[in-house]
C-alpha cells in the first residue's frame, strides 16, 4: 500500500513538472517577446528565486528605463536620465531555445529566459562572458 501510494505521488509530481515545462517552453516564441518590457529589478538569491531590488530610475517623473523587441529583430534598451532626456542602445536580436541574443557589431548577450508568467520575464545574464554565475533581473511586460 505505502508503495503504491509512494509511485502514484511521484507520478503526480513528474507530471505537474512536465505539464508547467511544456506550458513554458510552447509559449515562448517571437510573438510573446515582442513589446515593451520595463525593467523591475535584480532579483537576488539562488538561481533568481530571491527577492526583489527594485530598479533605481534616474527620475522618478521620467517614463521606466525598458527594452522594446519589434517584429523586425530590432531591440532597443532605453534608460531615461535626471531630465527625462532618453538615451538609447540599439541591438539585433534573435530567439533560440529560450534564449534572447542581443548583438551589436562583434558583440553579444545572452539572455537566459528562466521564467516567463503573467506578463514578466525573469533572465539570467551571465555575469561576463563564459561564466556560468548569472546575474537575474525582473522584467515586467507593458500594456
Amino acid at each position: 500500500m505505502k508503495g503504491s501510494m509512494l509511485h502514484i505521488i511521484l507520478l503526480l509530481t513528474l507530471n505537474c513538472w512536465l505539464t508547467s515545462y511544456t506550458s513554458f517552453s510552447q509559449t515562448l516564441d517571437k510573438e510573446t517577446i515582442l513589446g515593451t518590457w520595463d525593467i523591475q529589478g535584480n532579483l537576488m538569491g539562488e538561481n533568481g528565486k530571491g527577492w526583489l531590488i527594485p530598479h533605481k530610475q534616474s527620475n522618478a517623473d521620467c517614463l521606466p528605463d525598458h527594452t522594446v523587441f519589434t517584429k523586425n529583430h530590432m531591440a532597443r534598451e532605453v534608460k531615461y536620465n535626471k531630465s527625462c532626456q532618453e538615451r538609447e542602445n540599439t541591438f539585433n536580436w534573435t530567439l533560440n531555445e529560450g534564449i534572447i541574443t542581443l548583438s551589436k557589431g562583434e558583440r553579444s548577450i545572452k539572455w537566459h529566459i528562466e521564467d516567463m508568467k503573467n506578463g514578466k520575464m525573469t533572465i539570467g545574464v551571465p555575469i561576463h562572458p563564459g561564466a556560468e554565475k548569472k546575474l537575474y533581473l525582473l522584467y515586467k511586460k507593458r500594456n
